[in-house]
Protein backbone atom coordinates (compact mmCIF):
# COMPACT_ATOMS: atom_id res chain seq x y z
CA UNK A 1 0.00 0.00 0.00
CA UNK A 2 1.51 3.21 -1.01
CA UNK A 3 1.18 6.45 1.42
CA UNK A 4 -1.34 8.11 -0.39
CA UNK A 5 -3.73 4.62 -0.21
CA UNK A 6 -2.89 4.47 3.45
CA UNK A 7 -3.56 8.09 4.48
CA UNK A 8 -7.31 7.40 2.47
CA UNK A 9 -7.96 4.37 4.46
CA UNK A 10 -6.91 5.78 7.73
CA UNK A 11 -8.97 8.70 7.03
CA UNK A 12 -12.01 6.84 6.69
CA UNK A 13 -10.97 4.81 10.09
CA UNK A 14 -10.10 8.18 12.19
CA UNK A 15 -13.55 9.64 10.37
CA UNK A 16 -15.15 8.04 13.95
CA UNK A 17 -12.80 9.40 16.34
CA UNK A 18 -13.08 12.81 14.84
CA UNK A 19 -16.70 12.87 14.78
CA UNK A 20 -17.16 11.17 18.41
CA UNK A 21 -16.87 13.93 21.58
CA UNK A 22 -14.61 11.72 24.01
CA UNK A 23 -12.80 14.18 25.86
CA UNK A 24 -10.78 10.49 27.82
CA UNK A 25 -9.09 8.30 25.85
CA UNK A 26 -8.88 9.11 21.86
CA UNK A 27 -6.22 7.04 20.43
CA UNK A 28 -2.60 9.01 20.33
CA UNK A 29 -1.78 6.92 17.30
CA UNK A 30 -3.16 4.76 14.38
CA UNK A 31 -0.13 2.26 12.54
CA UNK A 32 -0.47 0.14 9.31
CA UNK A 33 1.91 -3.21 8.78
CA UNK A 34 1.36 -4.08 5.33
CA UNK A 35 2.42 -7.33 5.42
CA UNK A 36 -0.94 -8.44 7.47
CA UNK A 37 -2.96 -5.60 6.22
CA UNK A 38 -3.62 -4.69 9.38
CA UNK A 39 -3.82 -0.78 11.45
CA UNK A 40 -3.68 -0.35 15.21
CA UNK A 41 -4.89 1.88 17.17
CA UNK A 42 -2.87 2.76 20.37
CA UNK A 43 -4.35 4.21 22.83
CA UNK A 44 -2.06 3.66 25.85
CA UNK A 45 -2.34 6.84 28.35
CA UNK A 46 -5.82 6.73 29.18
CA UNK A 47 -9.08 4.61 28.24
CA UNK A 48 -11.28 4.52 25.78
CA UNK A 49 -14.86 4.14 27.66
CA UNK A 50 -16.43 1.00 27.20
CA UNK A 51 -19.23 2.71 25.09
CA UNK A 52 -17.32 4.28 22.63
CA UNK A 53 -15.05 1.22 22.02
CA UNK A 54 -18.40 -0.82 21.30
CA UNK A 55 -19.80 2.13 18.88
CA UNK A 56 -16.67 2.03 17.04
CA UNK A 57 -16.62 -1.77 16.77
CA UNK A 58 -20.31 -1.45 14.79
CA UNK A 59 -18.59 1.43 13.00
CA UNK A 60 -15.87 -1.36 11.89
CA UNK A 61 -18.52 -3.51 10.96
CA UNK A 62 -20.57 -1.32 9.02
CA UNK A 63 -17.70 -0.09 7.14
CA UNK A 64 -15.81 -3.54 6.68
CA UNK A 65 -12.55 -2.89 8.95
CA UNK A 66 -13.62 -5.24 11.56
CA UNK A 67 -10.60 -7.94 11.66
CA UNK A 68 -8.11 -5.36 9.78
CA UNK A 69 -8.12 -2.95 12.45
CA UNK A 70 -7.40 -3.51 16.24
CA UNK A 71 -7.54 -1.51 19.47
CA UNK A 72 -4.73 -1.88 21.57
CA UNK A 73 -6.57 -1.07 25.38
CA UNK A 74 -5.70 -0.62 28.58
CA UNK A 75 -10.02 -1.26 29.13
CA UNK A 76 -9.67 -4.28 31.02
CA UNK A 77 -13.56 -3.98 30.86
CA UNK A 78 -13.05 -4.83 26.72
CA UNK A 79 -10.43 -7.89 26.95
CA UNK A 80 -12.75 -10.17 25.85
CA UNK A 81 -13.69 -8.55 22.85
CA UNK A 82 -10.49 -10.12 20.81
CA UNK A 83 -11.87 -9.68 17.31
CA UNK A 84 -10.73 -6.08 17.39
CA UNK A 85 -9.28 -5.31 21.31
CA UNK A 86 -6.06 -6.32 22.18
CA UNK A 87 -5.77 -5.78 25.87
CA UNK A 88 -2.25 -3.97 27.53
CA UNK A 89 -2.27 -2.50 30.85
CA UNK A 90 0.35 0.28 29.30
CA UNK A 91 1.42 2.12 32.75
CA UNK A 92 1.81 -1.58 34.47
CA UNK A 93 4.36 -2.53 31.91
CA UNK A 94 5.96 0.80 31.63
CA UNK A 95 6.67 0.54 35.33
CA UNK A 96 7.20 -3.23 35.20
CA UNK A 97 10.37 -1.95 32.76
CA UNK A 98 11.50 0.89 35.27
CA UNK A 99 11.68 -1.18 38.18
CA UNK A 100 13.75 -4.22 36.64
CA UNK A 101 16.25 -1.92 34.60
CA UNK A 102 16.29 0.60 37.54
CA UNK A 103 15.20 4.51 37.92
CA UNK A 104 17.25 7.51 37.17
CA UNK A 105 18.00 7.77 40.64
CA UNK A 106 17.22 4.58 42.90
CA UNK A 107 18.12 1.36 42.56
CA UNK A 108 14.88 -0.83 42.11
CA UNK A 109 13.92 -3.12 43.36
CA UNK A 110 15.32 -2.28 46.93
CA UNK A 111 18.59 -3.70 47.22
CA UNK A 112 19.33 -5.58 50.88
CA UNK A 113 21.39 -2.70 51.81
CA UNK A 114 19.03 -0.33 50.91
CA UNK A 115 16.05 -2.28 53.32
CA UNK A 116 18.49 -1.88 56.02
CA UNK A 117 18.94 1.83 55.48
CA UNK A 118 15.16 2.21 55.75
CA UNK A 119 15.06 0.23 58.49
CA UNK A 120 16.85 2.82 60.54
CA UNK A 121 16.44 5.67 59.01
CA UNK A 122 13.30 7.40 60.23
CA UNK A 123 11.75 9.85 58.65
CA UNK A 124 10.54 13.61 59.35
CA UNK A 125 7.54 13.48 56.82
CA UNK A 126 4.26 11.56 57.20
CA UNK A 127 3.15 11.33 53.75
CA UNK A 128 4.01 13.11 50.33
CA UNK A 129 0.16 14.59 48.37
CA UNK A 130 1.96 15.25 44.68
CA UNK A 131 -1.29 16.97 42.40
CA UNK A 132 0.80 18.21 39.38
CA UNK A 133 -1.96 19.97 37.48
CA UNK A 134 -4.71 21.53 40.02
CA UNK A 135 -7.86 19.68 39.27
CA UNK A 136 -10.92 20.11 41.22
CA UNK A 137 -10.68 16.71 43.33
CA UNK A 138 -7.45 17.55 44.30
CA UNK A 139 -7.92 20.54 45.15
CA UNK A 140 -10.25 19.33 47.65
CA UNK A 141 -7.70 16.68 49.02
CA UNK A 142 -5.43 19.76 49.49
CA UNK A 143 -8.58 21.63 51.04
CA UNK A 144 -9.09 18.88 53.35
CA UNK A 145 -5.39 18.50 54.39
CA UNK A 146 -6.13 22.25 55.67
CA UNK A 147 -9.03 22.14 57.04
CA UNK A 148 -7.82 18.92 59.06
CA UNK A 149 -5.18 20.87 60.29
CA UNK A 150 -2.73 18.28 58.50
CA UNK A 151 -0.68 20.22 56.13
CA UNK A 152 2.38 20.81 58.66
CA UNK A 153 2.67 16.72 58.51
CA UNK A 154 3.48 16.22 54.88
CA UNK A 155 5.22 17.67 52.06
CA UNK A 156 2.32 19.12 49.31
CA UNK A 157 2.90 19.90 45.46
CA UNK A 158 1.05 21.59 42.73
CA UNK A 159 1.22 23.56 39.77
CA UNK A 160 0.77 27.20 39.00
CA UNK A 161 0.67 28.08 43.17
CA UNK A 162 3.36 29.79 45.03
CA UNK A 163 6.13 30.56 42.38
CA UNK A 164 4.30 33.82 40.76
CA UNK A 165 3.54 35.42 43.68
CA UNK A 166 4.32 38.92 43.16
CA UNK A 167 3.17 39.26 39.65
CA UNK A 168 -0.10 37.09 39.00
CA UNK A 169 -0.82 35.05 41.99
CA UNK A 170 -4.07 36.74 42.83
CA UNK A 171 -5.05 36.01 39.29
CA UNK A 172 -4.12 32.49 39.83
CA UNK A 173 -5.76 32.34 43.07
CA UNK A 174 -9.29 33.66 41.02
CA UNK A 175 -8.69 30.45 38.87
CA UNK A 176 -7.94 28.25 41.45
CA UNK A 177 -10.82 29.04 43.72
CA UNK A 178 -13.10 28.78 40.21
CA UNK A 179 -11.91 25.49 39.62
CA UNK A 180 -12.63 24.58 43.11
CA UNK A 181 -16.86 26.07 43.23
CA UNK A 182 -17.52 25.83 39.63
CA UNK A 183 -17.90 22.21 39.27
CA UNK A 184 -20.82 19.95 39.30
CA UNK A 185 -18.77 17.23 41.71
CA UNK A 186 -18.32 19.74 44.26
CA UNK A 187 -21.79 20.75 44.65
CA UNK A 188 -22.25 18.24 47.47
CA UNK A 189 -18.47 18.67 49.13
CA UNK A 190 -19.63 20.43 52.25
CA UNK A 191 -17.00 22.65 53.14
CA UNK A 192 -15.45 26.39 52.19
CA UNK A 193 -12.57 26.30 49.90
CA UNK A 194 -9.45 27.16 52.10
CA UNK A 195 -8.25 30.45 50.17
CA UNK A 196 -5.97 31.96 52.92
CA UNK A 197 -4.17 28.62 53.26
CA UNK A 198 -3.36 28.18 49.09
CA UNK A 199 -2.96 31.63 49.03
CA UNK A 200 0.28 31.66 52.05
CA UNK A 201 1.45 27.44 51.55
CA UNK A 202 4.83 27.30 50.37
CA UNK A 203 3.59 24.19 47.66
CA UNK A 204 6.53 22.32 46.06
CA UNK A 205 6.61 23.63 42.63
CA UNK A 206 5.82 20.68 39.84
CA UNK A 207 8.16 21.00 36.98
CA UNK A 208 7.88 19.11 33.78
CA UNK A 209 11.02 16.35 34.51
CA UNK A 210 13.88 15.83 31.47
CA UNK A 211 17.24 14.46 31.40
CA UNK A 212 18.44 18.35 31.93
CA UNK A 213 17.38 18.15 35.27
CA UNK A 214 19.67 15.92 36.51
CA UNK A 215 21.23 18.10 38.88
CA UNK A 216 17.70 18.23 40.61
CA UNK A 217 17.55 14.58 41.26
CA UNK A 218 18.14 15.05 45.18
CA UNK A 219 15.61 18.17 45.60
CA UNK A 220 11.75 17.97 45.93
CA UNK A 221 10.56 19.04 42.22
CA UNK A 222 7.21 17.96 42.76
CA UNK A 223 6.34 15.97 39.33
CA UNK A 224 9.33 14.36 39.48
CA UNK A 225 8.21 12.40 41.89
CA UNK A 226 4.61 12.41 40.88
CA UNK A 227 3.72 12.25 37.33
CA UNK A 228 6.17 13.02 33.99
CA UNK A 229 9.08 10.90 33.11
CA UNK A 230 8.04 7.33 34.37
CA UNK A 231 11.99 6.78 35.01
CA UNK A 232 12.15 9.33 37.94
CA UNK A 233 10.89 8.00 41.40
CA UNK A 234 11.69 10.83 43.41
CA UNK A 235 14.51 8.87 46.21
CA UNK A 236 14.80 11.76 48.70
CA UNK A 237 10.93 11.90 48.85
CA UNK A 238 10.48 7.93 49.65
CA UNK A 239 13.03 8.35 51.95
CA UNK A 240 11.71 11.55 53.73
CA UNK A 241 8.08 10.37 53.99
CA UNK A 242 5.88 6.94 55.24
CA UNK A 243 3.24 7.28 52.69
CA UNK A 244 1.55 8.64 50.02
CA UNK A 245 -1.61 10.34 48.86
CA UNK A 246 -1.40 9.21 45.31
CA UNK A 247 -4.14 11.31 43.63
CA UNK A 248 -4.91 9.60 40.09
CA UNK A 249 -5.87 11.70 36.68
CA UNK A 250 -9.52 11.29 37.20
CA UNK A 251 -12.21 9.88 39.83
CA UNK A 252 -15.38 9.72 37.71
CA UNK A 253 -14.09 8.16 34.31
CA UNK A 254 -16.94 6.84 32.07
CA UNK A 255 -14.83 4.24 31.28
CA UNK A 256 -16.22 2.07 34.02
CA UNK A 257 -12.85 0.81 34.31
CA UNK A 258 -10.06 1.12 36.93
CA UNK A 259 -7.82 4.02 36.07
CA UNK A 260 -4.18 2.74 36.53
CA UNK A 261 -1.08 5.37 35.68
CA UNK A 262 2.24 6.21 36.75
CA UNK A 263 0.51 8.75 39.65
CA UNK A 264 -0.58 5.34 41.42
CA UNK A 265 2.34 2.87 40.04
CA UNK A 266 5.38 5.06 41.64
CA UNK A 267 3.70 4.56 45.11
CA UNK A 268 2.61 1.29 44.94
CA UNK A 269 6.44 0.16 43.51
CA UNK A 270 8.16 2.15 46.43
CA UNK A 271 5.93 2.92 49.93
CA UNK A 272 2.67 2.73 51.45
CA UNK A 273 -0.14 4.40 49.84
CA UNK A 274 -3.74 5.45 49.95
CA UNK A 275 -5.11 6.10 46.60
CA UNK A 276 -7.95 8.73 45.25
CA UNK A 277 -9.30 7.05 42.04
CA UNK A 278 -12.36 5.45 40.25
CA UNK A 279 -14.21 2.88 42.17
CA UNK A 280 -12.79 -0.44 42.88
CA UNK A 281 -9.14 1.61 41.96
CA UNK A 282 -7.85 -1.17 44.73
CA UNK A 283 -9.13 -4.09 43.84
CA UNK A 284 -7.74 -4.01 40.09
CA UNK A 285 -4.65 -3.45 41.79
CA UNK A 286 -5.29 -6.63 43.90
CA UNK A 287 -6.59 -8.34 41.15
CA UNK A 288 -3.08 -7.68 38.86
CA UNK A 289 -1.16 -9.67 42.02
CA UNK A 290 -0.22 -6.49 44.09
CA UNK A 291 -0.07 -6.19 48.06
CA UNK A 292 -2.17 -3.04 49.12
CA UNK A 293 -2.01 -1.98 52.99
CA UNK A 294 -5.68 -2.08 54.59
CA UNK A 295 -3.43 -2.03 58.34
CA UNK A 296 -2.84 1.11 57.24
CA UNK A 297 -6.27 2.48 55.28
CA UNK A 298 -9.77 1.68 55.88
CA UNK A 299 -10.13 0.49 52.21
CA UNK A 300 -13.76 0.28 51.76
CA UNK A 301 -13.56 3.95 50.13
CA UNK A 302 -12.60 1.85 47.10
CA UNK A 303 -16.34 0.82 46.98
CA UNK A 304 -17.92 3.43 47.20
CA UNK A 305 -19.72 4.28 43.81
CA UNK A 306 -19.81 7.55 41.80
CA UNK A 307 -23.54 8.01 42.22
CA UNK A 308 -26.29 6.38 43.81
CA UNK A 309 -29.72 7.54 45.03
CA UNK A 310 -29.52 6.17 48.42
CA UNK A 311 -28.81 8.49 50.94
CA UNK A 312 -27.66 6.46 53.45
CA UNK A 313 -25.17 4.08 51.84
CA UNK A 314 -21.85 3.88 53.25
CA UNK A 315 -23.61 5.76 56.50
CA UNK A 316 -22.72 8.95 54.45
CA UNK A 317 -24.68 11.83 55.63
CA UNK A 318 -25.49 12.99 52.01
CA UNK A 319 -25.94 11.34 48.70
CA UNK A 320 -23.15 9.37 47.56
CA UNK A 321 -20.76 10.62 44.93
CA UNK A 322 -16.75 10.96 44.55
CA UNK A 323 -16.72 13.17 47.23
CA UNK A 324 -17.99 10.82 49.74
CA UNK A 325 -14.98 8.27 48.62
CA UNK A 326 -12.65 11.13 48.90
CA UNK A 327 -13.64 11.95 52.44
CA UNK A 328 -13.43 8.68 53.25
CA UNK A 329 -10.16 8.98 52.03
CA UNK A 330 -9.24 11.53 54.28
CA UNK A 331 -10.74 9.83 57.61
CA UNK A 332 -8.31 7.02 56.72
CA UNK A 333 -5.17 9.92 56.01
CA UNK A 334 -6.51 12.01 59.44
CA UNK A 335 -6.18 8.84 61.37
CA UNK A 336 -2.53 7.58 60.62
CA UNK A 337 -1.53 11.00 61.12
CA UNK A 338 -2.46 10.82 64.59
CA UNK A 339 0.05 8.15 65.14
CA UNK A 340 3.14 9.25 66.80
CA UNK A 341 6.31 9.10 63.89
CA UNK A 342 7.96 6.45 66.09
CA UNK A 343 4.40 3.91 65.28
CA UNK A 344 4.83 4.81 62.02
CA UNK A 345 8.16 3.85 61.60
CA UNK A 346 7.43 0.32 63.08
CA UNK A 347 4.36 0.38 60.89
CA UNK A 348 6.69 1.20 57.65
CA UNK A 349 9.73 -1.80 58.72
CA UNK A 350 6.89 -4.11 58.94
CA UNK A 351 5.36 -3.20 55.18
CA UNK A 352 8.46 -3.41 53.79
CA UNK A 353 8.32 -6.86 52.71
CA UNK A 354 5.05 -5.81 50.55
CA UNK A 355 6.89 -3.47 49.09
CA UNK A 356 9.48 -5.94 48.24
CA UNK A 357 6.71 -7.64 46.68
CA UNK A 358 5.09 -5.03 44.50
CA UNK A 359 8.47 -4.02 43.40
CA UNK A 360 8.96 -8.17 42.09
CA UNK A 361 5.45 -8.25 40.66
CA UNK A 362 6.15 -5.14 38.31
CA UNK A 363 8.80 -7.22 37.04
CA UNK A 364 7.09 -10.21 36.10
CA UNK A 365 4.34 -7.86 34.17
CA UNK A 366 7.73 -6.41 32.46
CA UNK A 367 8.71 -9.56 31.56
CA UNK A 368 5.39 -11.05 30.45
CA UNK A 369 4.62 -7.75 28.30
CA UNK A 370 8.41 -8.15 27.22
CA UNK A 371 7.49 -11.98 25.49
CA UNK A 372 4.20 -10.48 24.08
CA UNK A 373 4.83 -7.35 22.40
CA UNK A 374 5.92 -8.98 19.68
CA UNK A 375 2.72 -11.11 18.97
CA UNK A 376 1.30 -7.74 20.16
CA UNK A 377 2.83 -5.79 16.94
CA UNK A 378 2.17 -8.69 14.30
CA UNK A 379 -1.31 -9.26 15.39
CA UNK A 380 -0.62 -12.70 17.35
CA UNK A 381 1.58 -14.30 14.89
CA UNK A 382 4.52 -16.44 15.72
CA UNK A 383 7.23 -14.77 14.86
CA UNK A 384 8.12 -10.87 14.96
CA UNK A 385 8.68 -10.41 11.48
CA UNK A 386 7.27 -7.24 10.45
CA UNK A 387 8.06 -3.39 11.14
CA UNK A 388 5.20 -1.05 10.57
CA UNK A 389 4.94 0.49 7.80
CA UNK A 390 3.49 3.79 8.00
CA UNK A 391 2.62 5.62 11.35
CA UNK A 392 0.27 8.59 12.15
CA UNK A 393 -0.02 10.31 15.07
CA UNK A 394 -2.82 12.25 16.82
CA UNK A 395 -1.70 15.51 16.80
CA UNK A 396 -1.72 17.68 20.19
CA UNK A 397 -3.99 15.93 22.40
CA UNK A 398 -4.57 13.02 20.19
CA UNK A 399 -7.34 15.15 18.29
CA UNK A 400 -7.92 13.76 15.06
CA UNK A 401 -10.09 16.35 13.75
CA UNK A 402 -7.30 18.79 13.25
CA UNK A 403 -4.86 16.36 12.04
CA UNK A 404 -2.61 17.44 8.73
CA UNK A 405 -2.54 14.37 6.77
CA UNK A 406 0.05 15.14 4.56
CA UNK A 407 2.75 16.38 7.38
CA UNK A 408 1.33 13.60 10.37
CA UNK A 409 1.99 10.39 8.31
CA UNK A 410 5.68 8.73 8.46
CA UNK A 411 6.68 6.27 5.69
CA UNK A 412 8.71 4.48 8.49
CA UNK A 413 9.40 0.85 6.50
CA UNK A 414 12.92 2.41 4.99
CA UNK A 415 14.33 3.65 8.09
CA UNK A 416 13.52 0.65 10.12
CA UNK A 417 15.75 -1.39 7.71
CA UNK A 418 18.44 -0.85 9.05
CA UNK A 419 17.31 -1.59 12.70
CA UNK A 420 18.00 -4.96 14.35
CA UNK A 421 15.50 -7.87 14.30
CA UNK A 422 13.78 -7.96 17.76
CA UNK A 423 14.36 -11.19 18.68
CA UNK A 424 18.06 -10.16 19.07
CA UNK A 425 16.95 -7.09 21.25
CA UNK A 426 17.52 -7.81 24.61
CA UNK A 427 14.99 -5.29 26.01
CA UNK A 428 12.20 -4.72 23.60
CA UNK A 429 9.83 -2.92 26.01
CA UNK A 430 12.43 0.19 24.81
CA UNK A 431 11.16 0.00 21.13
CA UNK A 432 7.71 1.44 21.02
CA UNK A 433 5.80 0.93 17.77
CA UNK A 434 8.92 2.19 15.32
CA UNK A 435 9.92 4.41 17.38
CA UNK A 436 14.00 3.81 17.33
CA UNK A 437 15.39 4.17 20.61
CA UNK A 438 18.77 3.72 22.37
CA UNK A 439 19.03 0.44 24.47
CA UNK A 440 20.08 0.61 28.02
Amino acid sequence: MNKKDFIKQAKHIMDFFSITDNNYGQPERLLYFEKNDKFILRCWDEKIPVSILKRFKQYLIDEGYLGRVFVLSTNINMKHETDFIIPLDYWMARLGYTVKYGGLDIELPYSNDYVEFLKKNKKKNYYACFNGNPVTFRLAIINELSRRGLTDKGIISLLFVGVRRESDNENTMDKIKSKFIDNDIMNIYPYDFEEEFFKNYNFIHDGVFTFQHAETLNKHDGSLAYSGNPDYFGKKDIEETYFWIANETTITHESHSPTFTEKTGKALATVPFISMACPNHIKYIKDMGFETFPEWFDESYDEIPNHSQSVNSYNMPYPVSPINRLLKVMDSVEKVCELSLDDLHQMYVKSLPKILHNQNRFIEICDDWSENIHEYSCLLKDEFDEYPTYFVDGGVEANWKGVDWDSHVVDISEQMKSAPDFGSIKNPVRWSWGERRELR
